[in-house]
């Protein structure tokens, strides 16, 4: 919706005159334009009621229309604000559902390139189970050899236990 020239006109002189210290309220008095414009600073948090309840006082947002150079500029720069928001929010939402798609991809390469790496890699389970099984063989023959060995040296020792005997008991 355009604004009347005359309307943009009464609303900078109404909040002029407000920064001025003049007062500003509804009445009767009032002409059909200033209804206009004071329902529209209302709308647009430009004026707030005083303290007193009677009678109209800039808000903090008022002084943006004075630093933009009067309504027309305040609600032209308004707009292109809320335009650039939508459309960073609509940049913002695409890039979002991108990296979503991205991260799902990257997660299905590495699962496919670990899947490749595990099927390209030989089944070394049958040679490490046949070599478990020699050294415990080998094992098992070295007890067998030790424990040989350990009663020959028994049967060794008690002979030569009974052949001392034997020259001790001699006269």
């Amino acid at each position: 919706m355009e604004l009347e020239k005359e309307l943009k006109s009464e609303i900078d002189f109404m909040l002029t005159e407000l920064l001025k210290g003049n007062a500003c309220s509804d009445n009767k008095e009032n002409t059909e334009l200033r209804k206009k414009s004071i329902r529209l600073c209302k709308a647009l948090n430009l004026i707030n009621l005083s303290t007193n309840g009677k009678q109209y006082e800039l808000s903090e947002k008022a002084i943006y229309v004075f630093n933009d150079g009067g309504i027309e500029k305040f609600l032209s720069n308004n707009s292109s604000e809320k335009d650039l928001d939508i459309t960073i929010k609509q940049l913002t939402s695409k890039r979002l559902k991108y990296d979503i798609l991205y991260n799902i991809i990257y997660v299905f390469i590495g699962g496919l390139i670990g899947g490749i790496v595990t099927l390209a890699q030989p089944d070394n389970s049958k040679e490490y189970i046949k070599e478990l099984h020699k050294l415990a063989s080998d094992k098992a023959e070295r007890g067998d050899s030790f424990q040989k060995r350990l009663n020959d040296k028994s049967i060794e020792i008690l002979s030569l236990k009974k052949e001392i005997d034997s020259l001790k008991n001699k006269p």
